[in-house]
């Protein structure tokens, strides 16, 4: 089953809070903080997959901005905790994320990133957007991928 498919569109679902990743404030400019936080029909919240030669994604928000198609990255380091932002696409692993079924022939995915090997995890509403080790009883860090 495939979750993501390259060229589409999507919002990206917390299943715990229903809320939306987001690019903090709407404008993508280098280093703005993804959030998570309800869904309001904004380019911020949409993202554009792009499949990369070895399997991995990367994610472009739709918003306009100084430089449209930001990825989202994390932030310094690899490090429990490090937070998401959008930035300039330049081709390095902490832009590329692997999409992981949580089981066969779920909708739920965990989206974890290729150079830390930690998944993408809520916050809770209007809280950045983390990453941690994978935790199978941590629902914070589950998404579903809605087309748009």
């Amino acid at each position: 089953m495939a979750f993501v498919r390259s060229g589409e569109k999507y919002k990206i679902v917390s299943t715990v809070t229903h809320s939306v990743l987001d690019v903090l404030g709407g404008h993508p400019a280098n280093t703005t903080k993804v959030i998570s936080y309800k869904w309001n029909k904004g380019l911020h919240q949409i993202w554009q997959a792009s499949e990369m030669d070895n399997g991995s994604f990367i994610f472009s928000s739709t918003a306009p901005g100084d430089t449209p198609g930001k990825m989202f990255s994390l932030d310094s380091s690899t490090k429990d905790h490090d937070r998401l932002i959008v930035y300039v696409q330049h081709g390095k692993e902490n832009q590329q994320w692997i999409i992981e079924p949580i089981k066969p022939n779920s909708f739920l995915c965990y989206i974890r990133n290729k150079q830390s090997n930690k998944v993408i995890q809520s916050n809770g509403d209007r809280m950045e957007v983390t990453i941690g080790k994978k935790d199978i009883n941590n629902p914070n860090q589950r998404w579903s991928f809605q087309e748009m």
